[in-house]
């Protein structure tokens, strides 16, 4: 069987009901564009892992997309081992992972005014305010309901690791586009041109390195310039791992001056 008549067949059938529709669409988004088409085996019953171990090769130059292709190929023909199409062991896994190196970008106060007066009234641009507002990711904002708003809390019921809430202040409330009289539905319509409209907004605001997600890592950087600590941070922002949150830490030498500072206030003549 083609790989890719597995990944619409059986695959798809097993996977619909265990992953969330956002990583079910992007593994096949990433296996048809970087997968299929570099293998050299596309039948998944003559797949080696010298095919897989070429493919990494292959996009070296790119090394993240070439370690997620790996991982979701590793998943996907677990699954065809459980099914006994393929015999074990899976010539995806035991393949060392390029180094990933993240790249955060924050906006300056300078930077964050010019952007704020560049986005538009627009749905795409709501939604960038409260990303900017809030730290919130804007997959979860893309997909947020007026339903899920109560007052003051937006409560996400399943965002990437699952349920949480997003806080708006009276900025983040008067950023939101206006509430129908009636229904619910997404808060910021259907948003299939998000990338597009951000692209605009940030070549007029003359920031063409920004990506839209590092709106969130300036909200971060904001609220540590603000004084506030690595864990309420972490918590307003949905992070599970403290660790997560412990990439911002540099961000504000201040804070860890006040800390020291009050550690040896009692020591001072």
């Amino acid at each position: 069987m083609l790989l890719s008549e597995f990944l619409r067949g059986p695959w798809w059938q097993y996977a619909r009901y265990r992953l969330k529709p956002r990583t079910l669409k992007n593994m096949v988004r990433a296996l048809d564009l970087n997968v299929v088409p570099l293998l050299k085996n596309p039948d998944i019953a003559t797949i080696k892992k010298r095919d897989v171990l070429a493919l990494h090769v292959a996009m070296a130059d790119r090394p993240v997309h070439a370690n997620r292709a790996v991982s979701y190929l590793a998943s996907v023909l677990s699954v065809a081992i459980d099914q006994g199409l393929i015999p074990e062991p899976n010539p995806a896994h035991g393949i060392r992972d390029y180094p990933e190196h993240h790249r955060e970008r924050y906006l300056t106060q300078e930077e964050q005014e010019r952007l704020w007066k560049a986005i538009p009234s627009t749905p795409e641009g709501h939604l960038m305010r409260v990303m900017l507002l809030t730290g919130a990711r804007p997959g979860e904002l893309q997909y947020a309901r007026w339903e899920w708003l109560n007052g003051n809390l937006l409560r996400l019921p399943d965002a990437k690791r699952g349920p949480r809430t997003v806080f708006l202040d009276a900025q983040a409330l008067a950023a939101l586009p206006s509430r129908p009289t009636t229904g619910g539905g997404l808060i910021f319509g259907p948003l299939s041109r998000l990338q597009r409209a951000w692209y605009k907004v940030r070549a007029a605001a003359k920031l063409d390195d920004v990506r839209l997600y590092d709106l969130r890592h300036t909200f971060a950087s904001n609220a540590l310039a603000a004084g506030e600590g690595l864990s309420q941070i972490g918590l307003t922002m949905g992070h599970t791992s403290p660790s997560t949150t412990l990439r911002y830490a540099h961000l504000a030498p201040e804070t860890g001056l006040r800390v020291v500072e009050a550690a040896n206030r009692h020591l001072q003549n």
